[in-house]
């Protein structure tokens, strides 16, 4: 008997030909415009990281003078929740839309062949709206978040619990995209593995949102991080039954 796998936009039976050629071809074709291989990309990531933290350290301990012009009043405050509720939609819809496509239901919706595509984007969209979410905060000056603030888990100075699962949470993300350019290194169930994090990703940052923020007790946005853990949670519960009656 044919079945799905468990987890987002990977094809299963009937079609599977297809989409993987697709999924192929479009890998190949788009690896001529990237130009620098992804080991690269990501390894200069890292080493901007590294230097961001370095320099913090640095200037914590003395050894370095960083002067950070902070404007008056909260807009980059009020710019940075922006982000980072929004950040978290793109992210609900990440899983969402992975459990959804999964589905008899996410057939209808979209080609198995576009499904990688928008997971693709829909993840890098979220990710650059959390990031977008962390440099704002570091130009606020009421709280006076530095880099070692919004990279390191469990070190702000604000709510250091709430805002370390908000950073734990990014790098999860962050973990899974990169699994998506390295499917083929990971091996198809390595990258079932590392997609897992999606789920402790999610659950991190509903929480952070809920403790981390200021409106986290403003009733429109407890409804919306209520409503898309709800909907996360059935559609992993129906995805799970699927599968089981399937196997039975």
């Amino acid at each position: 008997m044919l079945r799905r796998n468990l987890l987002f936009c990977e094809p299963q039976g009937r079609g599977d030909a297809e989409t993987r050629r697709h999924g192929d071809a479009g890998s190949i074709a788009a690896s001529p415009r990237l130009r620098v291989p992804a080991p690269l990309l990501w390894g200069a990531g890292a080493g901007l990281l590294a230097l961001l933290l370095g320099l913090t350290l640095a200037a914590r301990g003395g050894l370095i003078t960083v002067a950070i012009e902070r404007p008056d009043g909260h807009w980059f405050w009020y710019f940075s929740r922006t982000a980072g509720v929004t950040a978290y939609l793109a992210l609900a819809l990440t899983v969402l839309w992975g459990l959804l496509a999964s589905t008899a239901v996410g057939d209808g919706l979209v080609a198995r062949a576009r499904c990688v595509d928008l997971h693709r984007w829909l993840s890098a969209v979220g990710l650059a709206l959390a990031a977008a979410h962390a440099i704002l905060l570091v130009g606020d000056g009421y709280v006076q978040f530095d880099a070692l603030d919004v990279l390191v888990p469990f070190v702000a100075p604000y709510r250091p619990v709430a805002v370390g699962l908000g950073v734990v949470a990014a790098y999860l993300a962050l973990v899974v995209y990169g699994s998506l350019w390295l499917r083929g290194w990971l091996g198809q169930r390595g990258w079932r593995a590392v997609h897992f994090l999606s789920f402790p990703a999610f659950g991190l940052a509903t929480l952070h949102g809920l403790l981390a923020g200021t409106d986290g007790g403003a009733l429109w946005l407890r409804a919306l991080y209520l409503l898309a853990a709800g909907l996360v949670l059935w559609l992993s519960c129906y995805r799970a039954l699927s599968v089981l009656s399937a196997e039975s």
